[in-house]
């Protein structure tokens, strides 16, 4: 969400934070003070040997770490990031960088329920009206009525051409005459397909040029095959031509006045998504927000699919890819709720001319996810006899549960609940450190600005402005390793430095570095002696080896039990990361996880590559075709109708041994006991997401039930008073069990969040850093003001912001 300049003239209702942290708040900063942001408060302390060498033989490499102290010189030496990082423009910036950051701490943006959300956080903090009013509404995205698009990239409706057509759910705007040459330009199916081609592989991008007019987006979705997840509706592109041939002869043959099954839509250039159909109002209207505006839970809805319905997609993804994906070049999956990097891994193999891959906000490829998919594109690239695939990838976004709900604790973007476990900005910097090497080194690019997985880390509560120079100091870290900014030692015997020195100064340039994704990571300036002891080992420049993702790191990245371990048990916090993301529960993860694997993996079928599965079978045992409990109709090869018209064909006692509902018997040739090995496993893994995801809510709710009830007696016995400690300590414990086993109930429905021991929470959350940005400003305007710690603690005072 971001506001358009022309609506409002006054402003952006948001300041610009970062320039009052520069100047009058360094400490609170991370970026060294200079220029704009220098200060009579700070002097930077006197150049060494090192940065003299620096400057001799890496002029590339920019600086060393600055450190600065106070003016009077007392107070500890502080360093900063570094504001010389040398001549290399990795492309990671913006021309408005700081209003772009600054706009993510919108409060319209993460809105709350029960105080104001007043953008305008110099004016006080009256009610929200007009345009912000109408984003305040979007708190009940998707059910929303008169909702102009309907899918990414999908407008609801035709375009209207005349201002008396517009009706709910059209363009506001009718669309507009663009010049000729640009309309030609993109009405031609094969010059915009050329155009997407080139930008189709940043999201961020290929979004920008369809909001430039509705000419354009028209245009992108004219020549686009988009597939209807939510109707499972391939537009035939999981049948052959033969198929639908036969399809088409045999309706003839009937003297059927349809044409039989349509042929398969063009699979050039193909987007899979969910397609909100109509919007069911409720009787009587919602209900009225709020008395702070906020509006109250959407008693409207689209259509819901099933867990157990959605799994049929899979598979007709992997039979379309299969049949058609040679004539694929561009394929984007968005919200896809059964894709992993298995799934990704069988498509892939069937896709040799594919040139653009988009993958954006499916719900089993979370952040943890990011270099396994990785690899998979790789691995593709390097297979031979396949065009060079250009991807984007937007891990999956957790929104929280409603922000109404009283379970709610915050949002965190990259992972559901915070158990209290991991740091997430430091865990999220640590898989980064592994993925953009990686990237870097296969030439894939996923982290400038216009891409989707850069989209996708904005939109993290990660401190003020720093995710550009995070991804900077990981880009400078790997040129130093391939030797990019290394020092040079040619130029001549008078520039020879003994091995000593070239060590020392190798050290300290690396330090450099890896102060920097600390100080970037931090959001704030550290104690030089603090900095320097997260990468030193005595007097020794020293990184800590996670045994699992083997990174090298400074200590920062590593929990204190972790670091204390043996050296062959250390992890790191973005492996930690990766396993909270691979088994948690909330949303009933794992047993959507369970459900697509024996989709594919169940150990009955000994099916071994695609075309197998797709097309295997095997003779049902004579056991099983005599269970009434086997739905054999249900997976057979042939139908049933088929079967009737062979019997009608063949011996008059070839009915007499037909068993059950007019199953084959034991006389009957092995081609009629055939059953699919494909709809083996579908019902199987349907039958698994029945019982333990569309059935589960109800059964659920009755142990949440319970559990109140047993907390509730629990309490009630502690107010009575128990006889002695033992017995207290024994009844808060019980009690803790419950919650948490009732907060871990309510995580599973995806209504509420889980919560570390006791509460605790350490993961970034956007709740916090917006009322912190909001309560900087009200304090720098004067509405609010801090008087600082009291001396005593009899002082009944209040401290702090009030």
């Amino acid at each position: 969400m971001d506001y358009i300049g022309s609506t409002l003239p006054e402003g952006l209702p948001y300041p610009n934070q970062i320039k009052e942290y520069a100047q009058k708040n360094h400490h609170a900063f991370f970026k060294e003070p200079v220029g704009e942001r220098s200060t009579p408060n700070l002097r930077r302390v006197g150049e060494d040997q090192m940065d003299k060498l620096v400057k001799v033989h890496a002029p590339a490499f920019g600086s060393l770490s600055p450190i600065y102290g106070d003016q009077v010189g007392r107070g500890p030496l502080r360093t900063f990031f570094r504001d010389n990082r040398g001549t290399i423009d990795h492309g990671l910036g913006r021309t408005d960088e700081d209003t772009y950051e600054c706009a993510k701490f919108n409060v319209l943006r993460h809105p709350r329920p029960a105080d104001s959300n007043n953008p305008d956080c110099t004016g006080g903090e009256g009610q929200v009206t007009g345009l912000n009013q109408a984003f305040l509404n979007l708190v009940n995205y998707p059910n929303i009525p008169g909702a102009v698009m309907s899918a990414p990239l999908l407008p609801r409706h035709d375009p209207v051409v005349e201002p008396t057509d517009l009706k709910d759910g059209h363009f506001q705007t009718p669309k507009a005459q663009q010049p000729s040459a640009f309309t030609r330009v993109f009405e031609m199916t094969e010059l915009c397909e050329k155009l997407l081609l080139e930008v189709g592989h940043r999201w961020g991008d290929l979004s920008n040029l369809s909001r430039t007019c509705q000419c354009v987006l028209y245009a992108v979705n004219k020549i686009s095959t988009r597939v209807d997840l939510t109707k499972s509706d391939f537009l035939n592109l999981d049948y052959t031509d033969e198929e639908t041939a036969a399809s088409e002869a045999i309706a003839i043959d009937n003297g059927q006045k349809t044409d039989g099954m349509p042929r398969s839509a063009p699979a050039h250039v193909v987007m899979i998504s969910n397609v909100r159909g109509k919007f069911f109002e409720p009787e009587g209207g919602e209900d009225e927000p709020n008395e702070f505006g906020y509006p109250a839970r959407s008693k409207g809805y689209y259509e819901q699919v099933s867990p157990a319905r959605r799994l049929t997609d899979t598979y007709k993804l992997l039979k379309s890819v299969y049949i058609r994906g040679s004539q694929m070049k561009i394929l984007h999956f968005h919200g896809m709720p059964y894709l992993d990097v298995a799934v990704l891994r069988r498509c892939l193999r069937h896709l040799p001319n594919l040139e653009v891959l988009g993958i954006h906000n499916c719900e089993l490829l979370h952040f943890g996810t990011t270099i396994d998919v990785l690899k998979q594109v790789i691995t593709h690239n390097n297979e031979p006899g396949v065009k060079h695939l250009r991807s984007d990838f937007s891990p999956y976004y957790y929104t929280g549960p409603d922000r109404r709900s009283k379970w709610y604790t915050g949002e965190y973007g990259v992972i559901p609940s915070d158990q209290g476990t991991v740091e997430t900005p430091r865990a999220m910097a640590a898989i980064l450190s592994t993925a953009i090497p990686l990237a870097l080194d296969n030439g894939i690019d996923w982290f400038t600005p216009g891409t989707g997985m850069r989209q996708f880390l904005e939109r993290i509560p990660f401190e003020l402005g720093t995710v550009r120079y995070i991804l900077e100091a990981i880009y400078n870290i790997y040129n130093f390793e391939k030797g990019v900014t290394k020092p040079k030692y040619d130029l001549g015997k008078e520039s020879q430095l003994p091995s000593y020195l070239r060590e020392a100064l190798h050290d300290a340039m690396r330090q450099t570095l890896y102060s920097d994704l600390v100080l970037a990571v931090h959001g704030k300036s550290m104690a030089s002696r603090a900095l320097c002891n997260t990468m030193s080992l005595g007097t020794h420049f020293y990184l800590m080896k996670c045994v699992y993702c083997k990174t090298h790191l400074p200590s920062f990245f590593f929990t204190k039990e972790s670091a204390r371990r043996h050296v062959d048990q250390i992890e790191c916090c973005g492996c930690q990361l990766h396993t909270q993301l691979a088994f948690h529960i909330d949303n009933f993860f794992q047993q959507k996880q369970d459900a697509l694997f024996l989709l594919f993996k169940s150990p009955r079928l000994p099916y071994t590559s695609t075309e197998a599965y797709l097309y295997g079978s095997r003779v049902a045992t004579e056991d099983e075709i005599n269970d009434p409990s086997f739905d054999f109709w249900r997976l057979a090869k042939n139908s049933q109708g088929s079967f009737e018209a062979s019997l009608k064909q063949g011996p008059d006692d070839s009915q007499d041994a037909l068993v059950l509902d007019g199953r084959p018997g034991r006389n009957h040739p092995d081609e009629f006991k055939k059953i699919s090995l494909w709809k083996e496993s579908m019902l199987e893994a349907q039958g698994l997401a029945e019982e333990h995801i569309d059935k589960a809510a109800t059964k659920i709710d009755e142990e949440i039930a319970k559990c109140c009830r047993s907390i509730r007696i629990l309490d009630d016995s502690h107010v009575a008073g128990l006889p002695n400690y033992s017995a207290v300590k024994e009844n808060r414990d019980v009690a803790d069990k419950f919650v948490r086993y009732a907060d871990q109930q309510r995580a599973l429905l995806g209504v509420g969040q889980m919560s570390g021991v006791h509460g605790t929470k350490v993961a970034a959350s956007w709740d916090n850093r917006v009322e912190k940005y909001r309560q900087l400003i009200n304090e720098q305007v004067g509405l609010l003001w801090n008087r600082g710690p009291y001396n005593t603690v009899c002082d009944d005072k209040p401290s702090g912001f009030f």
